[in-house]
């Protein structure tokens, strides 16, 4: 990418990022949820939770939604989240392809349809995650949340994140409105929060 296109990029994807997140707080508190004994961080304050309210009645999980996504490809889902406030609810699924390539798909909460497809070839020089860092991993997003759903009630969130020379999976599981954050390794297991 020339200097010229990345000089102006830049501060658009800095701008589009800005306004996608907002100013999300995220409170480290713990939770402890009796059935599981696996200690949980609070969720999230603010707007995300009115996010979370279309959630229960949405008949297409965030899993069945990654799955959807997958199968439209190309590449390999590496951030998920539903979108609730305004609008028709939906899942925002974010693939990976082999050569590099970002793919956003929007799913119907409620119909389970592909309502929009769009390539971001831009996005992904902004990405920490390659393709080489999911190469040697074989537990899919679907497969981390699937584990972390045993936590709460529905998936809100996925994503897979680097860390060190390895991935893992942070998971928004929502119970009784509240976002709660499961970490699941590489190797399926929960991470205990700290």
């Amino acid at each position: 990418m020339s200097r010229i296109a990345l000089s102006i990029a830049l501060p658009i994807m800095v701008g589009l990022a800005t306004a996608q997140t907002g100013a999300i707080a995220r409170i480290a508190a713990p939770a402890a949820i009796p059935s599981s004994g696996v200690q949980l961080a609070h969720g999230t304050t603010g707007h995300r939770e009115r996010d979370y309210e279309g959630l229960p009645a949405a008949k297409v999980s965030l899993v069945e939604a990654l799955e959807i996504a997958e199968g439209e490809g190309p590449g390999r889902a590496i951030m998920a989240e539903f979108e609730g406030g305004i609008g028709k609810p939906c899942y925002e699924v974010k693939l990976l392809s082999d050569d590099g390539k970002l793919t956003h798909h929007r799913v119907d909460a409620n119909s389970g349809q592909v309502t929009k497809s769009d390539d971001h070839p831009i996005e992904s020089y902004f990405t920490s995650l390659k393709p080489s860092n999911l190469r040697d991993v074989d537990l899919s997003l679907r497969q981390a949340a699937v584990i972390a759903a045993k936590t709460g009630d529905k998936v809100a969130e996925a994503q897979i994140e680097r860390e060190d020379d390895g991935v893992q999976y942070k998971i928004t599981v929502v119970t009784n409105g509240e976002g709660h954050e499961v970490k699941v390794g590489a190797d399926g297991r929960i991470i205990p929060s700290r």
